[in-house]
């Protein structure tokens, strides 16, 4: 199994995990890096919001990193604009 098909089907377990608990931040999270690496980065930030949202409603420890890796995304993609990504 190819290093690509691998990402494909982590993206498909994410998604699957999130489809059978909606409330499943760290999914989303891993999601969202799944999307990061294949450089979606607006699908992406989705994903880090959707986590970030969770992790405050229910007080998740991770918030924190939640919310790092969204911005960090979100800086990037600021950059791009500038032709810095």
């Amino acid at each position: 199994m190819g290093a690509e098909h691998q990402k494909d089907s982590a993206r498909n377990y994410f998604q699957k995990a999130v489809e059978i608990n909606p409330e499943f931040a760290i999914a989303y999270n891993n999601w969202g890096y799944a999307l990061y690496d294949r450089k979606r980065y607006d699908d992406a930030i989705t994903k880090y919001q959707k986590a970030v949202e969770i992790a405050k409603e229910n007080g998740h420890p991770n918030l924190g990193l939640f919310t790092e890796n969204m911005e960090k995304v979100q800086s990037q993609i600021r950059a791009k604009g500038t032709g810095k990504i």
